[in-house]
């Protein structure tokens, strides 16, 4: 719009330097009339980027109007690594490990990944946003959420009694020993961290068997 104006004053001063200032004008007025207002135009209905929603395996890119614009698994630390510096345009923060274990955490303000060498990657979001973006599980739990919207989700307590951690979408690890209960299965959960008896901190995925 801002082109089509230019180029009309230009071609209305030329009119008028030959003496046809009168026509030029007729033709802009008719031009203007003939263009619809901006007012009055129709909002466009492509969606755009609203939210990052992690799982136990995934994280995925959700549009405005709910569906999923591009995902990757957590499984690939790699892959998690490029889709994330893709969503916010930037490149992270890196640093390695300071206890010896094969990771490296990158950072985007809020949002940060521990990748483990050539292996999976942890997501964690400490804020409700990030760059516009809603962060959040696929219950639909955020940082901010209370105690009692996380239970509505289905997180529990761990049955150690600990109050200041709830675990989300608990899911037996085949294969694996838990660390916190003798003989049984592992599990694997969404961590999250509760202070004042609200999430501070959604970690995914964590699980009672690993040490790293």
């Amino acid at each position: 719009m801002r082109l089509r104006t230019l180029a009309l004053a230009l071609l209305a001063a030329t009119f008028a330097l030959s003496g046809c200032a009168s026509t030029a004008a007729q033709i802009t007025s008719e031009t203007t009339a003939a263009t619809p207002s901006a007012a009055h135009s129709e909002p466009s209905s492509t969606p755009f980027a609203a939210a990052l929603v992690v799982s136990l395996t995934d994280i995925e890119l959700h549009a405005d109007d709910g569906s999923t614009s591009s995902s990757t698994p957590l499984s690939d630390g790699i892959g998690t690594l490029g889709f994330l510096t893709g969503v916010f345009g930037a490149e992270p923060t890196a640093e390695q490990s300071e206890l010896g274990y094969p990771t490296t955490t990158y950072t985007w303000g809020d949002v940060s990944i521990i990748v483990v060498d050539d292996g999976p990657a942890t997501v964690s979001f400490g804020a409700e946003t990030a760059d516009g973006l809603s962060l959040e599980t696929t219950g639909g739990v955020h940082v901010g959420s209370t105690v009692a919207e996380a239970q509505a989700a289905g997180a529990l307590f761990p049955d150690s009694g600990l109050t200041d951690v709830m675990r989300l979408d608990i899911t037996e690890a085949p294969g694996t020993t838990s660390l916190e209960n003798d003989g049984a299965a592992g599990i694997d959960f969404i961590m999250l961290v509760i202070e004042n008896d609200v999430v501070a901190r959604i970690g995914s995925p964590s699980n009672d068997y690993g040490d790293v």
